[in-house]
């Protein structure tokens, strides 16, 4: 195991998706690829959305995300972002949270549609009382 590694944590809303040591990170920003290696000077990027590559000892690994935000300091990096996987599960992670947002839409428009039912009850019973 090489000692010339930096500590990845990539992070979304829900989970902590990656935190491990790595050798190599490539990233894709808005002014084009960028590399980063153990001892890279600290930055702020802004990550476009697609593709990122990870290297450690024994694997190369490839994620997605919607874009996000790469902080690096101290051989600590960290990416924060709404949507990340890895790039063979990214599918699947849009499929569950449209699937989440579908319901959660459904439920609201079902409570609204409650709401809006008890409202008429409630003046169809002060009508009669008039």
């Amino acid at each position: 195991m090489s000692d010339k590694q930096f500590q990845l944590k990539i992070i979304t809303p829900i989970k902590v998706v990656f935190d491990e040591k790595i050798k190599y990170l490539l990233i894709t920003t808005s002014n084009g690829k960028k590399g980063i290696l153990y001892n890279h000077e600290s930055c702020i990027e802004l990550l476009s959305e697609g593709d990122f590559k990870v290297v450690t000892d024994e694997r190369e690994l490839v994620f997605k995300s919607s874009g996000g935000t790469l902080y690096l300091e101290d051989n600590h990096a960290v990416i924060v972002a709404e949507m990340a996987a890895l790039s063979t599960e990214y599918d699947t992670l849009i499929k569950e949270r449209i699937e989440e947002l579908s319901r959660r839409y459904s439920e609201e428009i079902q409570s609204d549609i409650e709401l809006k039912k008890i409202n008429i009850a409630l003046r169809r019973s002060l009508m009669k009382k008039s």
